[in-house]
């Protein structure tokens, strides 16, 4: 990261201003988090964006390497019926317990979604 005091300052505001998040990812500095509501489901979009803070002084990026051991922890109303990813089947861990939907992810090469449905 290319200001890491900017990005700590930042968190810290963020947590103040929400101190119970919706949605919220561990382990994954670099993966950007857009949460959705669609009919009876909810869709987390996942998008890795390491190398991205390179982007202004580069012309372009060769490689964006996957990012590993995600771990995301999801506020719900209800135990959800169903919790999947929307592309390629990759394979979940899932727990809900208290109201928290607790899900891992091995692996997140570009961009998935996280559908999870009431």
């Amino acid at each position: 990261m290319a200001f890491p005091l900017l990005l700590r300052a930042f968190q810290q505001t963020a947590q103040r201003l929400f101190p119970d998040p919706v949605v919220e990812i561990k382990g994954a500095k670099y993966v950007d988090v857009s949460l959705k509501r669609k009919d009876d489901r909810i869709l987390v979009h996942l998008v890795n964006t390491f190398g991205m803070d390179l982007a202004p002084r580069q012309s372009a990026i060769d490689e964006i390497p996957p990012v590993q051991n995600i771990t995301m922890r999801l506020r719900l109303e209800k135990e959800p019926r169903k919790v999947h990813f929307a592309y390629g089947g990759k394979s979940l861990t899932e727990d809900f317990q208290g109201g928290i939907l607790s899900v891992t992810l091995d692996q997140l090469a570009i961009h998935d979604t996280l559908v999870v449905s009431s």
